[in-house]
Protein backbone atom coordinates (compact mmCIF):
# COMPACT_ATOMS: atom_id res chain seq x y z
CA UNK A 1 0.00 0.00 0.00
CA UNK A 2 0.88 3.53 -1.25
CA UNK A 3 1.35 6.34 1.99
CA UNK A 4 -0.94 9.62 1.03
CA UNK A 5 0.52 12.78 0.24
CA UNK A 6 -1.44 13.62 3.12
CA UNK A 7 0.21 11.34 5.29
CA UNK A 8 3.55 12.71 4.29
CA UNK A 9 2.47 16.19 4.76
CA UNK A 10 1.16 15.81 8.37
CA UNK A 11 4.67 13.73 9.13
CA UNK A 12 6.61 17.08 8.23
CA UNK A 13 4.85 19.35 9.66
CA UNK A 14 4.76 17.64 13.26
CA UNK A 15 8.41 17.31 12.63
CA UNK A 16 9.24 20.75 12.31
CA UNK A 17 7.11 21.38 15.09
CA UNK A 18 9.85 19.56 17.46
CA UNK A 19 12.17 21.50 16.06
CA UNK A 20 10.72 24.60 16.80
CA UNK A 21 12.24 26.47 19.93
CA UNK A 22 9.35 27.50 22.30
CA UNK A 23 7.77 30.51 23.09
CA UNK A 24 9.13 32.61 26.16
CA UNK A 25 6.35 34.51 28.70
CA UNK A 26 9.01 35.95 31.03
CA UNK A 27 8.56 39.98 30.69
CA UNK A 28 11.59 41.92 29.19
CA UNK A 29 12.74 45.37 28.20
CA UNK A 30 12.77 46.66 31.65
CA UNK A 31 15.17 50.15 31.91
CA UNK A 32 16.06 52.09 34.63
CA UNK A 33 13.67 54.85 32.63
CA UNK A 34 10.75 53.14 33.84
CA UNK A 35 11.71 53.60 37.98
CA UNK A 36 10.92 57.46 37.72
CA UNK A 37 9.07 59.62 40.09
CA UNK A 38 8.57 59.53 43.75
CA UNK A 39 7.98 56.13 45.25
CA UNK A 40 6.88 56.12 49.11
CA UNK A 41 8.90 53.01 50.93
CA UNK A 42 7.55 50.32 53.45
CA UNK A 43 9.64 47.97 55.59
CA UNK A 44 6.91 45.05 55.92
CA UNK A 45 9.15 42.84 57.87
CA UNK A 46 10.78 45.08 59.70
CA UNK A 47 9.23 44.26 62.90
CA UNK A 48 9.21 40.38 62.27
CA UNK A 49 12.81 40.94 62.55
CA UNK A 50 13.18 43.03 65.38
CA UNK A 51 11.20 40.35 67.47
CA UNK A 52 13.00 37.52 66.04
CA UNK A 53 16.17 39.11 67.29
CA UNK A 54 15.02 40.09 70.29
CA UNK A 55 13.14 36.93 71.24
CA UNK A 56 16.65 35.33 70.26
CA UNK A 57 18.96 37.38 72.18
CA UNK A 58 19.19 35.61 76.16
CA UNK A 59 22.17 36.37 78.15
CA UNK A 60 23.22 34.64 81.37
CA UNK A 61 25.84 35.42 83.77
CA UNK A 62 26.75 32.97 87.29
CA UNK A 63 29.40 34.09 89.75
CA UNK A 64 30.97 31.36 91.68
CA UNK A 65 31.82 31.87 95.60
CA UNK A 66 35.49 32.21 97.35
CA UNK A 67 36.37 29.48 99.93
CA UNK A 68 39.37 29.13 101.96
CA UNK A 69 40.27 25.42 103.31
CA UNK A 70 41.00 25.10 107.22
CA UNK A 71 44.71 25.22 108.74
CA UNK A 72 45.76 22.05 110.57
CA UNK A 73 49.12 22.02 112.39
CA UNK A 74 50.55 18.70 113.32
CA UNK A 75 53.67 17.87 115.25
CA UNK A 76 56.52 20.91 115.47
CA UNK A 77 54.86 21.53 111.57
CA UNK A 78 52.09 23.51 109.82
CA UNK A 79 49.49 21.84 107.69
CA UNK A 80 49.12 23.65 104.05
CA UNK A 81 46.38 25.79 103.71
CA UNK A 82 43.69 25.15 100.67
CA UNK A 83 41.71 27.87 98.89
CA UNK A 84 38.48 26.70 97.00
CA UNK A 85 37.18 27.58 93.42
CA UNK A 86 37.29 31.12 92.79
CA UNK A 87 34.90 33.29 90.98
CA UNK A 88 33.41 31.56 87.71
CA UNK A 89 31.54 33.99 85.22
CA UNK A 90 29.19 32.27 82.82
CA UNK A 91 28.71 32.64 79.06
CA UNK A 92 27.02 35.94 77.59
CA UNK A 93 25.09 35.80 74.85
CA UNK A 94 24.24 38.88 72.77
CA UNK A 95 21.91 39.42 69.88
CA UNK A 96 22.13 42.98 67.92
CA UNK A 97 19.57 44.52 66.73
CA UNK A 98 19.79 46.56 63.54
CA UNK A 99 18.95 49.90 64.13
CA UNK A 100 17.64 50.53 60.25
CA UNK A 101 16.97 47.17 59.03
CA UNK A 102 15.81 47.94 55.28
CA UNK A 103 17.83 50.83 55.01
CA UNK A 104 14.51 52.69 52.98
CA UNK A 105 12.48 52.98 56.57
CA UNK A 106 13.60 54.93 59.48
CA UNK A 107 16.00 56.81 57.07
CA UNK A 108 16.85 60.94 57.77
CA UNK A 109 17.62 61.05 53.86
CA UNK A 110 14.44 59.95 53.43
CA UNK A 111 11.91 63.39 51.84
CA UNK A 112 9.25 62.96 54.55
CA UNK A 113 11.65 62.82 57.25
CA UNK A 114 12.35 60.08 59.32
CA UNK A 115 9.87 57.38 60.03
CA UNK A 116 10.08 53.97 61.26
CA UNK A 117 9.15 51.69 58.70
CA UNK A 118 8.49 54.61 56.12
CA UNK A 119 9.96 56.22 54.22
CA UNK A 120 9.85 58.44 51.13
CA UNK A 121 12.57 58.94 47.86
CA UNK A 122 12.68 59.70 44.19
CA UNK A 123 14.02 58.10 41.73
CA UNK A 124 15.41 59.58 38.40
CA UNK A 125 15.25 57.59 35.94
CA UNK A 126 19.03 57.57 35.61
CA UNK A 127 20.04 55.15 38.07
CA UNK A 128 20.36 57.96 40.85
CA UNK A 129 18.20 57.49 44.19
CA UNK A 130 17.72 61.28 45.56
CA UNK A 131 16.67 61.97 49.11
CA UNK A 132 17.66 64.68 51.77
CA UNK A 133 20.94 65.52 52.64
CA UNK A 134 21.87 66.78 56.01
CA UNK A 135 21.92 70.28 55.09
CA UNK A 136 18.28 69.98 54.17
CA UNK A 137 18.62 69.87 50.25
CA UNK A 138 18.14 67.16 47.44
CA UNK A 139 20.99 65.10 47.36
CA UNK A 140 22.09 61.40 46.00
CA UNK A 141 21.44 58.71 48.46
CA UNK A 142 22.01 55.69 46.21
CA UNK A 143 21.81 54.33 42.78
CA UNK A 144 19.61 51.44 41.00
CA UNK A 145 20.10 49.30 38.09
CA UNK A 146 17.18 47.94 36.21
CA UNK A 147 18.31 44.71 34.32
CA UNK A 148 16.15 43.74 31.12
CA UNK A 149 14.22 41.38 32.72
CA UNK A 150 12.53 43.94 34.90
CA UNK A 151 14.60 42.65 38.19
CA UNK A 152 16.79 45.44 39.54
CA UNK A 153 19.37 45.75 42.33
CA UNK A 154 19.38 49.28 44.70
CA UNK A 155 22.26 50.20 46.73
CA UNK A 156 22.20 52.97 49.34
CA UNK A 157 25.42 55.44 50.05
CA UNK A 158 24.73 54.15 54.34
CA UNK A 159 25.65 50.90 52.63
CA UNK A 160 22.25 48.79 52.43
CA UNK A 161 21.99 46.76 49.64
CA UNK A 162 18.69 45.05 47.12
CA UNK A 163 17.40 42.52 45.13
CA UNK A 164 14.32 43.73 43.90
CA UNK A 165 11.20 43.02 41.32
CA UNK A 166 9.20 45.21 39.26
CA UNK A 167 5.13 45.06 39.56
CA UNK A 168 2.36 46.42 37.83
CA UNK A 169 4.53 48.06 35.50
CA UNK A 170 6.98 49.62 37.99
CA UNK A 171 4.14 51.52 39.76
CA UNK A 172 5.15 48.87 42.69
CA UNK A 173 8.53 47.35 43.30
CA UNK A 174 9.62 44.81 45.66
CA UNK A 175 12.97 44.30 47.30
CA UNK A 176 15.06 41.99 49.76
CA UNK A 177 18.05 43.02 51.62
CA UNK A 178 21.02 41.30 50.61
CA UNK A 179 24.18 43.08 52.46
CA UNK A 180 24.99 41.16 55.93
CA UNK A 181 23.71 43.65 58.50
CA UNK A 182 20.16 42.60 58.16
CA UNK A 183 19.75 39.94 55.30
CA UNK A 184 16.18 38.77 54.08
CA UNK A 185 14.10 42.40 55.42
CA UNK A 186 11.19 42.62 53.09
CA UNK A 187 10.01 45.88 51.86
CA UNK A 188 8.26 47.73 48.88
CA UNK A 189 8.59 50.56 47.20
CA UNK A 190 4.59 52.92 45.17
CA UNK A 191 4.80 54.89 43.16
CA UNK A 192 3.09 57.76 44.77
CA UNK A 193 1.96 61.37 43.75
CA UNK A 194 4.71 64.05 43.91
CA UNK A 195 2.42 66.45 46.38
CA UNK A 196 -0.26 66.69 48.67
CA UNK A 197 -2.82 69.52 49.58
CA UNK A 198 -2.38 69.90 53.32
CA UNK A 199 -5.59 72.15 54.07
CA UNK A 200 -9.05 72.52 52.26
CA UNK A 201 -9.47 69.16 51.54
CA UNK A 202 -13.09 67.83 51.45
CA UNK A 203 -13.80 65.08 54.33
CA UNK A 204 -12.21 61.73 53.55
CA UNK A 205 -12.78 57.97 55.26
CA UNK A 206 -10.45 55.17 54.84
CA UNK A 207 -10.45 51.50 56.11
CA UNK A 208 -6.88 50.76 57.46
CA UNK A 209 -5.28 47.16 59.27
CA UNK A 210 -2.04 46.16 60.60
CA UNK A 211 -0.88 43.36 62.47
CA UNK A 212 2.82 42.56 64.31
CA UNK A 213 4.05 42.16 68.05
CA UNK A 214 5.80 43.65 71.03
CA UNK A 215 8.59 41.89 72.66
CA UNK A 216 9.11 42.61 76.28
CA UNK A 217 12.22 41.72 78.30
CA UNK A 218 12.01 39.30 81.40
CA UNK A 219 15.06 38.27 83.68
CA UNK A 220 15.24 34.87 86.38
CA UNK A 221 17.51 33.78 88.71
CA UNK A 222 19.18 30.67 89.89
CA UNK A 223 21.95 29.65 92.02
CA UNK A 224 24.71 27.11 92.40
CA UNK A 225 27.31 24.95 94.61
CA UNK A 226 30.56 23.87 94.19
CA UNK A 227 33.21 22.55 96.06
CA UNK A 228 37.02 23.84 96.63
CA UNK A 229 39.85 20.97 97.24
CA UNK A 230 42.42 19.44 100.47
CA UNK A 231 45.54 20.62 101.25
CA UNK A 232 48.20 19.00 102.79
CA UNK A 233 51.61 20.10 104.41
CA UNK A 234 54.41 18.65 106.23
CA UNK A 235 57.22 20.50 108.73
CA UNK A 236 60.47 19.66 110.30
CA UNK A 237 61.98 20.87 113.86
CA UNK A 238 65.55 20.79 115.39
CA UNK A 239 65.68 21.06 119.61
CA UNK A 240 69.25 22.15 121.14
CA UNK A 241 69.55 21.83 125.33
CA UNK A 242 72.33 22.60 127.54
CA UNK A 243 73.45 21.46 131.43
CA UNK A 244 75.23 22.15 134.78
CA UNK A 245 75.69 19.50 137.86
CA UNK A 246 77.57 19.78 141.05
CA UNK A 247 78.34 17.23 143.47
CA UNK A 248 80.25 16.44 146.92
CA UNK A 249 82.85 19.13 147.73
CA UNK A 250 83.61 19.82 144.10
CA UNK A 251 81.92 21.61 141.19
CA UNK A 252 82.23 19.76 137.95
CA UNK A 253 80.69 21.43 134.98
CA UNK A 254 79.37 19.36 131.68
CA UNK A 255 77.49 20.25 128.85
CA UNK A 256 75.64 17.68 126.92
CA UNK A 257 74.06 18.45 123.33
CA UNK A 258 71.01 16.95 122.26
CA UNK A 259 68.86 17.08 118.73
CA UNK A 260 66.08 15.73 117.95
CA UNK A 261 64.10 15.71 114.90
CA UNK A 262 60.02 15.64 114.71
CA UNK A 263 57.46 15.40 111.74
CA UNK A 264 54.14 16.31 111.54
CA UNK A 265 51.49 16.30 108.93
CA UNK A 266 48.54 18.48 108.20
CA UNK A 267 45.46 18.69 106.39
CA UNK A 268 42.99 21.69 105.35
CA UNK A 269 39.60 21.10 105.34
CA UNK A 270 37.33 21.17 102.28
CA UNK A 271 35.80 24.58 100.92
CA UNK A 272 32.69 25.27 99.75
CA UNK A 273 31.42 28.02 96.80
CA UNK A 274 28.03 29.00 96.22
CA UNK A 275 26.88 31.31 92.73
CA UNK A 276 23.99 32.88 91.78
CA UNK A 277 23.15 33.36 88.13
CA UNK A 278 20.98 35.53 85.85
CA UNK A 279 19.15 34.86 82.88
CA UNK A 280 17.61 37.79 80.37
CA UNK A 281 15.05 36.71 77.62
CA UNK A 282 11.77 37.79 76.32
CA UNK A 283 8.44 37.46 75.76
CA UNK A 284 6.17 38.39 72.56
CA UNK A 285 2.81 40.14 72.63
CA UNK A 286 0.63 40.20 69.84
CA UNK A 287 -0.73 43.47 68.35
CA UNK A 288 -3.03 43.84 65.69
CA UNK A 289 -6.47 46.05 64.53
CA UNK A 290 -8.18 47.12 62.04
CA UNK A 291 -10.74 49.84 61.49
CA UNK A 292 -11.95 53.16 59.85
CA UNK A 293 -10.34 56.56 59.93
CA UNK A 294 -12.78 59.35 59.10
CA UNK A 295 -10.79 62.78 58.19
CA UNK A 296 -13.62 66.49 58.14
CA UNK A 297 -11.51 67.78 56.09
CA UNK A 298 -10.37 70.59 58.80
CA UNK A 299 -7.34 69.18 60.86
CA UNK A 300 -10.14 67.22 62.94
CA UNK A 301 -10.72 62.80 63.06
CA UNK A 302 -12.56 59.98 63.98
CA UNK A 303 -11.14 56.21 64.43
CA UNK A 304 -12.93 52.74 65.42
CA UNK A 305 -10.82 50.26 65.62
CA UNK A 306 -11.26 46.44 66.75
CA UNK A 307 -7.63 45.79 68.13
CA UNK A 308 -6.30 42.86 70.36
CA UNK A 309 -6.24 43.30 73.89
CA UNK A 310 -5.76 40.71 76.61
CA UNK A 311 -6.63 37.67 75.29
CA UNK A 312 -9.63 39.14 73.54
CA UNK A 313 -10.50 41.70 70.58
CA UNK A 314 -12.34 45.29 71.78
CA UNK A 315 -13.82 47.36 70.04
CA UNK A 316 -12.72 51.18 70.53
CA UNK A 317 -13.32 54.60 69.73
CA UNK A 318 -11.74 57.91 69.46
CA UNK A 319 -10.69 61.16 68.12
CA UNK A 320 -8.16 63.78 67.94
CA UNK A 321 -6.23 66.14 65.46
CA UNK A 322 -4.30 65.69 61.98
CA UNK A 323 -1.48 66.96 60.08
CA UNK A 324 -1.18 66.45 56.31
CA UNK A 325 2.39 67.42 54.80
CA UNK A 326 3.40 68.47 51.36
CA UNK A 327 5.15 65.82 51.28
CA UNK A 328 1.52 63.32 51.16
CA UNK A 329 2.88 62.43 55.07
CA UNK A 330 -0.20 62.23 57.61
CA UNK A 331 0.01 62.06 61.17
CA UNK A 332 -2.66 61.61 63.70
CA UNK A 333 -2.42 63.22 67.35
CA UNK A 334 -5.36 61.52 69.86
CA UNK A 335 -6.90 63.69 71.99
CA UNK A 336 -9.71 61.36 72.84
CA UNK A 337 -9.63 57.59 73.58
CA UNK A 338 -12.67 57.11 75.67
CA UNK A 339 -10.56 56.19 78.72
CA UNK A 340 -8.29 53.57 76.91
CA UNK A 341 -4.69 52.67 76.57
CA UNK A 342 -4.68 50.65 74.08
CA UNK A 343 -4.82 52.63 71.19
CA UNK A 344 -1.55 53.38 69.44
CA UNK A 345 1.38 55.40 70.95
CA UNK A 346 1.51 57.02 67.49
CA UNK A 347 -0.06 56.49 64.21
CA UNK A 348 1.70 57.74 61.21
CA UNK A 349 1.43 57.46 57.62
CA UNK A 350 2.40 58.35 53.72
CA UNK A 351 -0.26 58.81 50.94
CA UNK A 352 0.43 57.08 47.94
CA UNK A 353 -2.65 58.73 46.30
CA UNK A 354 -5.93 59.44 47.12
CA UNK A 355 -7.19 56.67 47.61
CA UNK A 356 -4.18 54.22 49.10
CA UNK A 357 -1.77 54.94 51.66
CA UNK A 358 0.43 53.29 54.25
CA UNK A 359 0.97 53.23 57.60
CA UNK A 360 3.62 52.59 60.70
CA UNK A 361 1.96 52.45 63.86
CA UNK A 362 3.61 52.19 67.46
CA UNK A 363 1.63 50.12 69.64
CA UNK A 364 2.65 51.16 72.97
CA UNK A 365 5.14 54.07 73.59
CA UNK A 366 8.07 51.53 74.56
CA UNK A 367 7.48 49.01 71.68
CA UNK A 368 8.83 48.52 68.40
CA UNK A 369 6.63 49.45 64.89
CA UNK A 370 4.64 47.46 63.11
CA UNK A 371 3.11 48.40 59.40
CA UNK A 372 -0.02 48.79 57.35
CA UNK A 373 -2.13 50.01 54.88
CA UNK A 374 -5.42 52.10 54.60
CA UNK A 375 -7.52 52.43 51.82
CA UNK A 376 -10.08 55.35 50.55
CA UNK A 377 -13.28 53.42 51.37
CA UNK A 378 -15.65 55.75 48.86
CA UNK A 379 -13.54 54.02 46.02
CA UNK A 380 -15.00 51.07 46.11
CA UNK A 381 -17.44 49.94 43.69
CA UNK A 382 -20.92 50.36 45.29
CA UNK A 383 -23.81 48.77 43.97
CA UNK A 384 -27.65 48.98 44.57
CA UNK A 385 -30.22 46.31 44.68
CA UNK A 386 -28.55 42.84 43.58
CA UNK A 387 -26.06 44.05 41.41
CA UNK A 388 -24.96 42.30 38.14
Amino acid sequence: MKLSRLTYTLSGLLMLGVGLPRASFAITGCSNAQLTGTYNAQISSTNFMNTVNMLSSTSSTTTGGTTTGGTTTGGTATGGTTTGGTTTTGGTTTTTTTTNPGGFGNNPASLSGQTPGLGRYFFDGNGNIVGLGTNGLNTTIGSYTVNTDCSATLKLNSGQSFFAVFANGGSRILFIESDASAPGVIGELDLAQNACVTTGEGPQNFAFSFFGATATSSSSTGTGTGTGGTGTGTGTGTGTGTGTGTGGTGTGTGTGTGTGTGTGTGTGSTGTGTGTGTATGATATLRSAIGTLSLDGQGGFTIREWATGTGNVQSLTGSGTYTIGQDCSIRLTFTNTGGTTNFPATFRGLLVNGNTGIIAVQPVASGDTVTGVFVNQSSMDVRGGGGQ
